[in-house]
């Protein structure tokens, strides 16, 4: 049996279930808004991201403030790991626009939201322009009741 992933969100030191932000589609961006994004802990790359961006200095208190969580069993998360990957999950889930797009047909999260507890990008270097503003790998929890919290 495989060790569980642990996984770390900055910027809050406790998770409350009633301050959670449903999916929203951005119209403006590929990625959506709300949600719980985090990042592997054993990789850390949010930490690493916004340090060598210089959006946060190391000694920042914000990096200091985080909860780290596992999956529960059962969590449905759709791992996105190659473009064939991410072209599955728009051809499932359609952003249906009024608007030409620069991104192209783009995920309807709000929709993709209620089938996947949550999307895990393992290869972002694939997905990068299609995912633009989803700079680093990473996951967004839609549905809060499948993560537990480590104390």
């Amino acid at each position: 049996m495989s060790k569980p992933i642990i996984y770390i969100s900055y910027g809050r030191n406790v998770f409350k279930m009633e301050k959670f932000d449903m999916i929203k589609n951005d119209i403006t961006l590929p990625k959506p808004s709300g949600g719980i994004w985090a990042c592997r802990k054993s990789s850390n790359d949010w930490y690493k991201w916004v340090v060598s961006k210089g959006l946060l200095k190391e000694d920042s208190n914000y990096l200091k403030l985080y909860v780290e969580f596992r999956l529960r069993p059962g969590a449905n998360i759709y791992k996105i790991n190659s473009k064939e990957n991410l072209k599955n999950l728009i051809k499932q889930f359609p952003l249906k626009s009024d608007s030409p797009s620069i991104w192209g047909t783009r995920v309807d999260w709000e929709k993709a939201s209620k089938v996947y507890d949550g999307f895990e990008v393992t290869d972002i270097g694939s997905v990068y322009m299609q995912l633009y503003t989803w700079d680093m790998n990473s996951i967004l929890i839609c549905n809060p009741s499948v993560i537990e919290i480590i104390e």
